[in-house]
């Protein structure tokens, strides 16, 4: 199982769109997807239409924190190949809890280590942060991909996330590469976004993806449906750019390539 979470300390740069879209893609072609809500807004739990939620992700933080055995994973399953374990706004006190903990930043990684062999990939929805949850989701992953708006784009705030990973990897002995970067709510319209483009494609050079995700109304209204683009509108832009984003990500994976 491949697992990769998508990082970036800000809000509203399509970190849920994206973990949905790209899990919905790869599900669609036959890979076997889970999907984790890390964040305790539950946006990736309420876009696939989850909102009676009794068992979350904080459920089982909390039974491993209370060193409870056989701890599972809540798992939903939403279509044949594509898995969610949701998550709810109780996640934000454990977050707090987590601090006073050992081990505090590999709870998910115990979590998933039993479904190691049940999953083709396991893709990680990250809180606005970089706190615990996100430690934790970066402590269990393989590989990180940054989602960035064109509209919002800081590259100091991007360095600083980088370094971050490069501290966590050294601090905590971790082995996970940053596959890349891609852009999103792309507008070739507009200057800012060329220009956050051609920033961010100097800062991460062979790491950067060159499929962007166009602003499009089609992404909004899949969330509000309870779908994924693909099931929404599949000739839509969004789900031709997320579609080519998706076989570029798999394409640098399998090629054993940490762009």
């Amino acid at each position: 199982m491949k697992t990769i979470s998508f990082v970036n300390n800000k809000g509203g740069v399509a970190k849920t769109s994206s973990t949905a879209n790209i899990g919905a893609y790869l599900s669609y072609s036959d890979y076997k997807v889970l999907l984790i809500d890390s964040d305790p807004q539950a946006n990736l739990t309420q876009h696939f239409g989850q909102y009676d939620i009794t068992i979350s992700l904080n459920d089982a933080y909390s039974q491993v924190v209370a060193k409870k055995e056989n701890t599972k994973l809540p798992i939903l399953q939403l279509n044949d190949n594509l898995f969610l374990s949701p998550s709810s706004g109780e996640l934000r006190e454990m977050e707090k809890a987590l601090v006073t903990k050992n081990a505090r930043e590999k709870v998910l990684k115990k979590l998933l280590k039993p479904i190691e062999g049940n999953f083709d990939f396991c893709l990680i929805d990250c809180p606005p942060s970089l706190g615990l949850l996100t430690d934790n989701a970066i402590a269990a992953s393989d590989y990180i991909l940054l989602p960035i708006a064109a509209n919002v784009f800081s590259l100091n705030g991007i360095k600083a996330i980088v370094k971050h990973f490069q501290d966590l990897k050294f601090d905590l002995e971790l082995d996970f590469d940053i596959l890349g970067a891609f852009m999103t709510n792309y507008d070739s319209q507009l200057t800012i976004s060329k220009a956050t483009r051609d920033n961010v494609k100097s800062a991460f050079k062979d790491k950067f993806y060159s499929t962007m995700i166009r602003k499009n109304t089609s992404i909004e209204k899949a969330q509000a449906e309870g779908v994924d683009i693909f099931a929404y509108d599949r000739t839509s832009h969004a789900a031709l750019d997320y579609g080519e984003l998706s076989n570029e990500i798999l394409k640098s994976i399998q090629n054993g390539q940490e762009r």
